[in-house]
């Protein structure tokens, strides 16, 4: 299930609950947070390519496909989304970023 009512600035919102299926589909799932950060713990199914990096990397992007961006909050990765969405990709944020995965998984064993 995807919920695509939350859009804004050019790009639309993904929800963080959204990502085993996502994952299933093998779909284009970018972390945009340091590569210190990627390698301390990361979501599977990821890639690793840093927001400082990212619009130097465009060509690992196929824009065929839509692509889902996660950062540590929220803001970098809606920034991207942003821009690419403006040059024909269906690109996508995750809300919340990475921070807001991790504590719902670390809420989950309480």
């Amino acid at each position: 299930m995807f919920y695509y009512d939350y859009y804004m600035r050019g790009c639309f919102y993904q929800d963080l609950a959204t990502i085993p299926t996502l994952q299933r589909q093998k779909a284009q799932l970018i972390d945009l947070r340091s590569s210190t950060a990627f390698e301390h713990a990361h979501i599977p199914g990821f890639i690793n390519i840093p927001y400082s990096q990212i619009y130097q990397q465009l060509q690992y992007i196929d824009k065929r496909y839509p692509v889902y961006f996660l950062c540590d909050n929220g803001q970098k990765s809606e920034i991207v989304a942003s821009d690419l969405c403006a040059h024909g990709y269906q690109a996508y944020s995750f809300i919340g970023g990475y921070n807001h995965y991790h504590y719902q998984i670390d809420q989950s064993l309480y």
